[in-house]
C-alpha cells in the first residue's frame, strides 16, 4: 500500500483513476488528515466488503445539540495542548470579528501567514 501511496502523492483521493483509493479501503489503515483548520486521526475501518459495505457508526452517524461545557473543556485542552501561536491566533480572529476587522489584517497583526 505505501508504494501505491507514494506513487500517487499530490493527487487527490477523490480523483476515480486514483489506485490510493483502493489500497486505502483493503487495508484499513489508521488515517490522519491534516489541514489548515485541524488534525483528523480516524481508527475505524472503511466500509468495504467485509464490513457489509457499512462504515462502523461514529460522530458523524447523528447530530449533536452544542453542549457548552463540552466547548469550554475543548477551550482549555486547546489552550494546554496547541502549537504555541494559535490560541494567539485564535484570541486575534475573535478580537477582529467582534471589531470587525479583515482576516487579512489579522493574521499580519498577530505576523502569522498562511500559503
Amino acid at each position: 500500500m505505501l508504494v501505491i501511496l507514494r506513487a500517487n502523492a499530490g493527487r487527490s483521493l477523490f480523483d476515480p483513476g486514483n489506485p490510493a483509493s483502493d489500497a486505502m479501503r483493503r487495508a484499513y489503515p489508521h488515517r490522519v488528515a491534516l489541514t489548515r483548520i485541524g488534525r483528523i486521526e480516524v481508527f475505524q475501518k472503511i466500509g468495504g466488503p467485509d464490513t457489509g459495505g457499512v462504515s462502523p457508526d461514529g460522530q458523524q452517524g447523528r447530530d449533536r445539540d452544542f453542549d457548552i461545557d463540552d466547548h469550554a473543556c475543548f477551550q482549555d485542552l486547546f489552550e494546554r495542548f496547541a502549537r504555541r501561536d494559535l490560541p494567539i491566533l485564535r484570541k486575534a480572529v475573535l478580537d477582529g470579528l467582534a471589531r470587525r476587522i479583515a482576516s487579512g489584517t489579522i493574521c499580519s497583526l498577530v505576523g502569522i501567514g498562511f500559503a
